[in-house]
């Protein structure tokens, strides 16, 4: 029997959402990369760890679920001891994923710009960086389990007299800001310099300096982690820890793929101006077209006349000429189309 209620509803809505979110942004990004970039640019490393890392927030997301089912949410006071541990130790399941996951999204980002820097002193940087990530978010990963003594103690606080070393808060902190801050400077510092309009470069640099946000929830959940310490109320305490996990996944996906996006954009930029200027061309045509219906004669020798005049495109001709008066020996005039049918043929 499902034990959800409290947070718990709000745990599964909200991560559903942002998975669904996560999924649409990395499918976007790999069409983009496959099918509208060139050869050199298509997928690479960078995309291969985006989509592992949207398959870990999928574990992540599936996990917290079942400890939300289970009772994760609620105040520990309102369930069983069976519900309370299987809820936490889903919910723990779930942070490894979540821990991996931010690894390989650190890293995507760092492979994304080791496809665009050409110095050796930015390359060393970047490397060194994953190197540092990577390492750091798995010690966390692998820490969650070897903390206590017994393991058990890890997600079962009735265990009597456990052995539990301190927790990952600081460790997580270094993996998430840190590089995330590194990673919206360094396009400032690497690309400024290139040859191109400056408008350009400040896009270009805004669009890989987003990283800025996920770091800013990796502050908010290392504060969040201070809640490891409330292990009398884990079920409910912890719950905005998992929800800013999952907002800097996903924030973090999302950071990471928008600047894949760039030949969408230009391409979606250039068919909406070809075609308002398609439009504006047509209107102004049929806005300075006119018809006058004339008539002549009466009963079975009537002629129809209908007389059409405008200007067309006359915007080159607006340069030289002004209100129809002569300048500089030149005059402008008027086309005048005449049409004339005849209901019957005139007898002469």
């Amino acid at each position: 029997m499902s034990a959800l209620g409290g947070l718990g509803p709000t745990i599964i809505t909200v991560m559903w959402v942002e998975q669904v979110l996560a999924f649409a942004f990395v499918g976007l990004r790999l069409f983009c990369r496959t099918s509208l970039t060139s050869k050199s640019a298509k997928g690479g490393a960078d995309d291969i760890l985006m989509v592992a890392t949207s398959f870990l927030m999928l574990g992540y997301t599936i996990f917290c679920t079942i400890a939300a089912l289970n009772g994760f949410g609620q105040h520990a006071a309102l369930l069983t001891q069976d519900q309370f541990i299987l809820a936490n130790k889903m919910e723990i399941i779930g942070q490894t994923f979540c821990i991996i996951g931010i690894a390989t999204s650190k890293a995507a980002v760092a492979a994304f710009q080791m496809r665009i820097y050409k110095k050796k002193w930015q390359i060393i940087v970047l490397i060194m960086s994953i190197v540092a990530v990577v390492g750091i978010c798995f010690f966390c990963a692998l820490f969650d389990f070897v903390r206590c003594n017994p393991v058990e103690a890890v997600w079962n606080p009735f265990i009597p007299d456990p052995v539990c070393f301190v927790s990952t808060q600081s460790f997580t902190l270094l993996s998430v800001s840190l590089s995330d801050f590194l990673y919206a400077v360094l396009p400032w510092v690497a690309l400024w310099d290139l040859q191109m309009p400056k408008s350009t470069k400040i896009i270009i640099c805004a669009a890989m300096s987003l990283g800025v946000f996920a770091g800013i929830c990796g502050i908010v959940r290392a504060i969040n982690l201070l809640g490891l310490n409330a292990r009398s109320d884990y079920s409910y305490e912890t719950v905005g820890l998992i929800l800013w996990s999952s907002t800097e996944l996903l924030v973090t996906i999302m950071t990471a793929c928008i600047p894949c996006y760039r030949e969408l954009w230009i391409r979606l930029f250039r068919k909406a101006r070809s075609d308002f200027s398609k439009q504006s061309t047509a209107k102004f045509q049929d806005s300075n077209r006119h018809s006058i219906p004339m008539e002549y004669g009466a009963g079975t020798n009537k002629v129809e006349t209908s007389i059409y005049f405008g200007e067309g495109d006359s915007s080159s001709d607006r340069a030289i000429l002004q209100n129809g008066e002569q300048v500089q020996g030149v005059k402008i005039t008027s086309d005048v189309v005449v049409n004339v049918e005849s209901q019957e043929t005139l007898s002469t």
